[in-house]
């Protein structure tokens, strides 16, 4: 209620109470979620994801992204996996390369995502016991470094530019973003290798168990519970490893202090906390991914297509035009590493919401430098 003095004239009361009207008393949760709702991104939050097509145009970064995989492509065709890519010298194999088909016939969706996913999965090093049991398992882990060293810095960048994208903030510069990416790239290296190591130093014990059924039946029958429940412990560090990984980047690089195993643990944490939220965000991001895969391949196919029929009619040689559609059929997976990655930097936002609460604007800056002052003026 409101007390007036028995001396203030009506106006001067009227003033208070128009004054106390005005005060802010704080939002009514009781009305409802709708009606406190201003864009479709508060109803819809994985709209924001949408946000990082913009990395999939941006053509610096694609150029980035393309430089990268041709370097990466080379040294893993020629050191590790030559089956992979065709060799630079037989133009011919570039038509009949099972992994790349330089004049597709229909749209290379899934091929696209299939030739992106290897890049992908060798900078997971707990993806070297897939490996072992074929007796590759040091030539595994030698493509592995190889992967990491390369793409690691790349990856970061892109990943904060589809937080930033995400957060609704601008991406930042490329030498920027280069720059922070190559500052936290040791603690990356060190996201990659705890969960292998973890996974290691577990699989020793599991190893002894077994030299120690070997003794008797009876011992073996008594370990085989043990190694069970710790072989569901590493299944848990490998398996998450897929998942932690690849958010623990995106800590990484989207917020204030590098610690790399709180960055770690905060993506297993969303793995195993939130594990219907993320599949309904991962979800999102793969149609996305596939509506820009769908372009690119389009683009390509027409690119092929024209620059065949325009190279035939010159008369070109044939290694011209093997050469150009083998380049062109790259460009779809170039562009979907280019948006996957960035996706990864949007799916950690939304998750660090579901799991700590955190709004996804909220996401760390690095302060401008001080501009240095200007000189003084002689007099």
């Amino acid at each position: 209620m409101l007390s007036s003095n028995s001396n203030d004239s009506p106006d001067d009361v009227a003033s208070q109470a128009n004054s106390t009207d005005q005060v802010h008393r704080g939002y009514d949760f009781e009305t409802g979620f709708l009606s406190r709702a201003r864009e479709w991104t508060d109803l819809l939050p994985w709209l924001r994801l949408v946000r990082t097509m913009r990395v999939a145009a941006s053509p610096p970064l694609v150029l980035l992204v393309a430089l990268t995989f041709a370097i990466w492509l080379a040294g893993h065709s020629n050191w590790f996996d030559p089956s992979f890519g065709p060799e630079v010298g037989d133009q011919s194999a570039m038509l009949q390369s099972s992994s790349f088909q330089a004049a597709p016939q229909s749209l290379p969706i899934a091929s696209s995502i299939d030739r992106a996913e290897l890049p992908i999965r060798m900078m997971i090093p707990t993806r070297v016991f897939d490996s072992i049991a074929e007796g590759f398992g040091w030539q595994t882990i030698a493509a592995i470094f190889w992967a990491l060293f390369v793409w690691m810095p790349v990856t970061l960048l892109l990943v904060r530019q589809g937080a930033l994208l995400t957060a609704g903030r601008p991406m930042m510069g490329i030498v920027d973003g280069l720059k922070h990416a190559v500052r936290r790239f040791p603690y990356a290296f060190v996201i990659a290798f705890v969960p292998l190591v973890c996974v290691l130093f577990i699989a020793i014990g599991i190893a002894l168990l077994g030299w120690l059924g070997r003794i008797h039946d009876w011992i073996a029958m008594v370990a085989a519970l043990p190694i069970a429940l710790v072989g569901i412990l590493c299944g848990l560090l490998a398996f998450g490893a897929n998942v932690a990984v690849p958010l623990g980047w995106a800590s990484l690089v989207n917020e204030k202090d590098a610690d790399p195993l709180d960055s770690l643990s905060r993506g297993y944490e969303y793995l195993y906390r939130r594990p219907l939220h993320l599949v309904v965000a991962c979800f999102v991001a793969t149609v996305i991914l596939m509506l820009i895969a769908l372009v690119a391949g389009g683009i390509a196919m027409a690119a092929s297509t024209i620059t065949t029929s325009a190279l035939e009619l010159a008369g070109a040689s044939t290694h011209s035009v093997t050469g150009v559609q083998f380049l062109l059929a790259c460009f779809p997976t170039v562009v979907t590493l280019t948006l996957f990655w960035a996706l990864v930097g949007g799916v950690y936002l939304m998750m660090r919401r579901e799991a700590g609460g955190q709004e996804i604007e909220d996401i760390w800056v690095a302060p401008l430098p001080t501009p240095l002052p200007l000189p003084k003026l002689p007099n």
